[in-house]
């Protein structure tokens, strides 16, 4: 991964720092990191929780990065989804359907949430 933000999906987000010497600290990567984070989940109206870290320390020719996830959550305490990744999951599902995988109750009871999401409740 490059250095960015990332929306893994599963209501994690991956922040990617990296210096752009080699003389800049892991510990201040790491909190470029929860700085982006922090401003995500302000402009999305959500809370986080750190999960994980990853690291790769500086050598010769390769800077120092770091990769933060974390888990997103509305206010309520329920996992945060996007709308991309809800008309994935749809999508996702009605292919379940389609194949007779799962029924259309299952696809209805499953698919709520979803809907929400990109109805807007």
């Amino acid at each position: 991964m490059n250095q960015g933000t990332y929306n893994n999906g599963d209501g994690t987000i991956t922040v990617v720092e990296v210096g752009g010497t080699g003389f800049v600290s892991l510990k201040k990567l790491g909190q470029r990191a929860d700085t982006k984070m922090a401003q995500y989940a302000k402009q999305q109206n959500c809370s986080f929780k750190y999960m994980r870290e990853t690291t790769r320390k500086s050598t010769i020719g390769v800077f120092p990065k770091v990769a933060r996830t974390y888990q997103v959550l509305n206010k309520d305490g329920s996992p945060f989804i996007t709308k991309d990744v809800a008309l994935r999951k749809i999508k996702e599902l009605k292919g379940l359907l389609d194949s007779d995988i799962i029924t259309q109750e299952e696809f209805d009871e499953s698919s709520k949430k979803y809907k929400n999401v990109l109805l807007g409740d």
